[in-house]
């Protein structure tokens, strides 16, 4: 496991300090996001959109990194990244992505 330390500044945005973790499971590479924390400025609509914007960077950390899944867990964020699908098993927020 390797754990991948990000710091995302857009001012006058915010700031915002990303972890991935990197790991195998069975054949595949997968990277999770470990923690996240920061502060924005943003309104809603603005805040969907930087987070996009910035997923897709992490995307391209994590497909460098040989990774051929991304994960999050934690909070409902399905609203915000739609293109991530519901994983089976008993936590209801586990979300996952084919890169």
């Amino acid at each position: 496991m390797i754990r991948i330390p990000v710091r995302v500044r857009r001012r006058p945005l915010g700031v915002a300090r990303v972890v991935l973790e990197v790991f195998r499971e069975g054949e595949e590479t997968v990277c999770g996001i470990y923690k996240l924390w920061g502060r924005t400025t943003c309104k809603p609509r603005a805040f969907m959109a930087l987070m996009r914007e910035e997923m897709r960077k992490l995307e391209d950390i994590a497909r460098d990194a040989g990774c051929t899944q991304m994960r999050m867990a934690g909070r409902d964020w399905s609203r915000v990244f739609p293109e991530f699908e519901r994983m089976p098993g008993d936590s209801p927020n586990l979300l996952m992505k084919r890169l």
